[in-house]
């Protein structure tokens, strides 16, 4: 079951900013303007871990797609500090 988002309108943001701010301890604050749902407010902590997560689980997915391509052509083996430079130049990219 997913967790009830914290809501707040633009006009509590503007007017009550600390209060808002201060909602980001338990999770992240939805921000509504006009009744609908306009922009998801995150703390810089949740935002960083996120970003992390996100490229480990896109290095994941390479190293998946990387060993299906290696078990239909096993020609294309490369060394692991091969693989550890092919992930280096997509991940910076």
């Amino acid at each position: 079951m997913t967790e009830v988002p914290q809501m707040a309108t633009v006009a509590e943001l503007r007017h009550n900013h600390l209060e808002v701010f201060g909602k980001l301890a338990q999770g992240p604050v939805v921000i509504a303007q006009r009744s609908k749902p306009a922009a998801v407010l995150v703390s810089v902590e949740t935002w960083n871990r996120q970003v992390k997560q996100l490229r480990e689980l896109h290095l994941l997915l390479l190293h998946h797609k990387r060993w299906a391509a290696m078990q239909q052509d096993p020609s294309l083996l490369v060394t692991e500090e091969e693989l550890a430079q092919q992930l280096m130049n997509k991940v910076t990219a």
